[in-house]
């Protein structure tokens, strides 16, 4: 048995690996595509559900309405509010 070096095939990272399982509807799950009710956010927030429903009324927070009155947040959504809010607090 030779010692031959590995292929530079052998030698590419198969790229990232997901810890998450796969959506059977697209392949791949991915954390900022997570849709989240008005409760879990008052609940990340540590304020009201009238809080928050006034930040969606306003636009200060962006939704997804998927029907009628059924209301979703993307966490992505809540990350980028929470950056503007910190960046406005520390302007002020």
């Amino acid at each position: 048995m030779e010692n031959t070096p590995p292929s530079p095939a052998a030698l590419q990272s198969p790229g990232p690996v997901s810890t998450h399982p796969p959506s059977p509807a697209f392949g791949t799950w991915d954390p900022a595509l997570s849709l989240i009710d008005e409760r879990e956010v008052a609940r990340r927030l540590r304020c009201s559900e009238a809080t928050v429903t006034r930040l969606r009324v306003t636009g200060a927070l962006s939704f997804i309405r998927i029907s009628g009155r059924l209301i979703r947040f993307r966490e992505q959504d809540l990350s980028d509010y929470l950056t503007r809010a910190s960046q406005q607090s520390a302007a002020a």
